[in-house]
């Protein structure tokens, strides 16, 4: 994941390079550290081994996704500097910020501690925008930043008017995108759609709940922002979004619960009726029920009629017939215990006759009452 400091070390390790042709890659990362401390100054000084170690990798791997022409990795892992006779196609930082003739305070601008930022500098970074204007992907990085901090220097500027606040947190949120800074990402499209939704722009405010709810990694933020999705879907009656975020929600609840009993009632509530948020579900969860209860009740038998097996086992005449007919009083006899109507002509023999017929009701209970519960929730709504 991309780090705001990633450019400056990127820019130190080349100079090193380019000095010593060749170099250990944690070596420099940890003199970069150290030569830049007040950067780091929430690092503990006895942790900045315990974080350049955490952070060499992430930082080499994006190196190497930029695929800089002055940069090689050899076969001992230590880092050398590649010869290239290509000098036009050169993707180095320096020349880079050279080329685009940036002066010493639009520098310290791309670096500047997003904690120092403020509305005086709204202006500066603009320009720095336009003036970075263009599509190449060696400025991706040097883009997200600016547009990340020109939202952040916006943010508390009465002035602005919330349009363009929002404006420039789509903006920074679609430049984080593009070098794969999720987290950040996530960050802008929920501030911008909490603008839309203070400015009651409730549909935008939910899309953007949605897409940064893509990009969390947290699984509580993202139960959290679902839920925000939801609500603003529920504001202007888009009931079908607002049941797709609600049964999303359910869905990383039920992962990161950690009671195996409430786990184990979201799953079933789930699978009964997709969290009260699909009838249908409850009444083909109901007739799964009932025909395995029909078969158990089948082969078990009742008062009125063997089990299958026995008249399997038997030397009846009409056999066939025999079959069907308690086939019939299975279902029969199912239906009647799952609705509680319990007419009393066929009863249950043996333990587990008994017992299916106590599942059965109980099940037929909750099911009910489930059904009609999601039945009334469904259909109510405005």
């Amino acid at each position: 994941m991309f780090q705001d400091w990633y450019i400056s070390a990127a820019v130190y390790l080349e100079k090193e390079l380019r000095r010593k042709n060749k170099c250990d890659g944690m070596d420099v990362l940890n003199d970069y550290v150290l030569e830049n401390r007040e950067d780091f100054a929430e690092i503990e000084l006895d942790d900045l081994d315990d974080f350049v170690t955490a952070e060499f990798e992430p930082f080499k791997k994006w190196l190497l996704s930029q695929n800089f022409d002055w940069l090689e990795i050899n076969s001992n892992g230590i880092w050398v500097l590649k010869s290239s006779n290509n000098q036009i196609k050169a993707k180095s930082t320096i020349s880079l910020l050279q080329k685009l003739n940036f002066d010493d305070r639009e520098k310290r601008l791309i670096d500047e501690d997003i904690y120092n930022l403020n509305t005086d500098l709204i202006d500066d970074y603009i320009n720095l925008i336009k003036k970075l204007a263009g599509n190449s992907n060696n400025k991706q990085d040097i883009v997200f930043r600016c547009k990340y901090r020109l939202a952040l220097c916006a943010k508390d500027d009465g002035n602005i008017p919330s349009d363009t606040k929002i404006y420039y947190w789509i903006e920074a949120a679609e430049a984080a995108k593009v070098i794969s800074n999720t987290l950040i990402s996530s960050e802008c499209f929920m501030n911008a759609a909490q603008i839309q939704q203070k400015e009651n722009y409730h549909r935008e405010s939910a899309k953007n709940y949605e897409f940064a709810l893509e990009l969390q990694n947290d699984k509580t933020e993202k139960i959290q922002l679902a839920r925000y999705a939801r609500v603003q879907y529920e504001i202007i009656g888009d009931h079908q979004s607002a049941s797709k975020m609600f049964v999303l929600e359910k869905d990383i609840e039920k992962i990161t619960e950690e009671n195996q009993a409430i786990k184990f009632i979201l799953w079933l509530h789930r699978k009964t009726s997709l969290y009260g948020e699909k009838p249908s579900s409850v009444i083909k969860f109901a007739a799964i029920l009932l025909a395995i209860a029909t078969l158990l009740v089948f082969f078990n038998g009742t008062d009125k009629f063997c089990s299958a097996i026995e008249l399997f086992d038997s030397s009846a005449e009409n056999r066939f017939e025999s079959l069907i007919n308690n086939l019939g009083n299975s279902i029969y006899f199912s239906f009647v215990t799952f609705t509680t109507l319990g007419y009393g002509e066929i009863t249950p023999v043996g333990f587990l006759g008994k017992l299916i017929s106590i599942c059965l009701s109980v099940s037929g209970l909750l099911l009910t009452t489930l059904f009609m519960v999601t039945f009334v929730r469904k259909y109510s709504r405005p």
